[in-house]
C-alpha cells in the first residue's frame, strides 16, 4: 500500500501481483465489493480507479479530496 498526499488530495494505492482479472468483463456482483467502494468514494467527491490484467495482478487507487463536501442544510422542525 502506498499513500500519496498534497494540500488538495490524498491517494491510497493498493497493488498486488496476484492472478488479476479482465476489467472489461467484470460486472457488479463479482464479489469484489468494488461497486460499494466506488459509491462511497464518489459520495465524498473522490474517485476510484481500477487497473487489472489476468496473470499480472491488480491495482486500486482511491483518490480523495482533502476538503469535505458541503453538507446539506438541515432545518430543525418544532412541533
Amino acid at each position: 500500500m502506498l499513500v500519496r498526499a498534497d494540500d488538495a488530495s490524498v491517494d491510497f494505492v493498493i497493488a498486488d501481483d496476484g492472478q488479476g482479472f479482465d476489467v472489461a468483463r467484470a460486472t457488479g456482483g463479482d464479489g469484489f465489493g468494488l461497486t460499494t467502494m466506488r459509491e462511497r468514494t464518489e459520495s465524498v467527491r473522490g474517485r476510484l480507479c481500477l487497473e487489472s490484467r489476468p496473470g499480472e495482478g491488480t491495482r486500486v487507487t482511491v483518490h480523495l479530496p482533502r476538503t469535505a463536501p458541503a453538507r446539506s442544510r438541515v432545518e430543525e422542525l418544532t412541533a
